[in-house]
């Protein structure tokens, strides 16, 4: 169950960071209605090649992290900063699950949007699941 997990997240990691270098490189004149929250219509903000690189690059390092976490190839680094850093990673999918009680997560109070649609049937629970399955994956490892 350990590698399966391990192999779905970063599955998952990879595919995410994948879409949002895609976005940055390639398709620069995509539908932000579903992607980036909407008040009344307008963008809550418009992203930038730089914010979607770092973001894409730190979902890369997240599937990154979670293969070292399994298959310790670096042995000079101490499995407990793998444990401590997965820890942050499970905690900030919790955070992005549970939201900012306005836009984003499970609480968010403006849900009339095609965001806030895809946010509570796919984005929120995707991050409960990677909280939940990177904790599991400190506890087991």
């Amino acid at each position: 169950m350990f590698y399966l997990i391990t192999v779905a997240n970063i599955i998952i990691f990879v595919v995410i960071s994948a879409i949002h270098f895609y976005w940055v490189i390639v398709n620069r004149e995509f539908d932000l209605q579903p992607v980036i929250p909407h008040i009344n219509g307008k963008p809550v903000f418009i992203p930038t090649r730089l914010g979607g690189s770092f973001i894409a690059t730190l979902l890369l390092g997240a599937s990154v992290l979670i293969y070292l976490n399994a298959d310790n190839i670096l042995s000079f680094i101490p499995d407990t900063l793998y444990k401590i850093a997965l820890g942050v990673l499970s905690a900030i999918m919790f955070l992005r699950a549970v939201g900012e009680f306005r836009l984003v997560g499970f609480f968010k109070k403006i849900k009339d949007s095609k965001f806030a649609e895809m946010d509570t049937k796919y984005y929120s629970p995707l991050c409960l699941y990677l909280c939940i399955s990177c904790l599991y994956l400190v506890l087991k490892n």
